[in-house]
């Protein structure tokens, strides 16, 4: 396989075109294919693992707003004399949950574009 050599000004050693790979002249070398794909199959795997961590947060958040508001006002009243920060807390843990799902969401799509398109499907 041959490898390909940029030839235009330097890049920034930490940017993901060139892996901070360079060659004997401090021009930036492309990464190989596997290099790639193996990236892209790390970078799927973290937004899988970030979108199950916050389905469990937005579950999680929603389990404890219904706690803190109460099947009923007995419910409530009964369980928490003040259920008023247990709202909060579930609208931000809520929040953290669906904004982690959403980051995760958008990873493992830009990481799947990169795949090995013969490579293995991944179903959560």
């Amino acid at each position: 396989m041959k490898t390909i050599v940029y030839e235009g000004p330097p890049l920034d050693p930490g940017c993901g075109a060139c892996f901070g790979k360079t060659d004997e002249r401090g021009s930036a070398v492309a990464p190989e294919r596997t290099e790639v794909y193996a990236s892209a199959e790390r970078r799927m795997r973290r937004g899988e693992r970030l979108v199950i961590t916050g389905f469990v947060l937005a579950m999680l958040g929603i389990a404890v707003y219904c706690v803190g508001a109460g099947a009923s006002e007995y419910l409530g009243a009964s369980l928490l004399e003040n259920p008023a920060w247990a709202i909060e807390a579930a609208l931000g843990i809520l929040g953290l949950g669906t904004l982690l799902w959403l980051v995760g969401l958008f990873g493992y799509l830009r990481a799947a574009m990169d795949s090995d398109p013969e490579g293995p499907v991944h179903h959560f």
